[in-house]
C-alpha cells in the first residue's frame, strides 16, 4: 500500500516530514507556488534527500540541483511538498 503526504509550508513542517519519510525510499515532488513549475526526484533514502533541500550550506556539494537553487531564491514557504513512498 502507497502512503501519500502532502506538505504546505514545507520549512515549518520540516520536523513532521523528516518523521513521515524516516526509513522509506520513494517520491517527491516539489511544487512552486508562484508559478506551479514543478521539481520531481526519488530516492532510496527520502528523509537523507529531503534533508539536504533544508541545508542552507548545501553549496559545499559538488552538485546544486535546480530545486535547491529555486528554494533559495523563492524560500520554502513558496513550496508544497508531495512524497510517494510504499511502506
Amino acid at each position: 500500500m502507497k502512503n501519500v503526504f502532502v506538505f504546505l509550508d514545507p520549512k515549518q513542517n520540516q520536523t513532521q516530514i523528516m518523521q513521515a519519510v524516516k526509513g522509506f525510499g520513494g517520491i517527491y515532488i516539489w511544487t512552486n507556488l508562484h508559478n506551479g513549475k514543478k521539481s520531481v526526484g526519488s530516492s532510496i533514502n527520502l528523509r537523507k534527500q529531503l534533508y539536504s533541500y533544508f541545508e542552507t550550506n548545501n553549496k559545499d556539494t559538488k552538485v546544486v540541483s535546480i530545486i535547491f537553487n529555486a528554494l533559495q531564491k523563492y524560500s520554502h514557504n513558496s513550496f508544497f511538498i508531495n512524497c510517494n513512498f510504499n511502506p
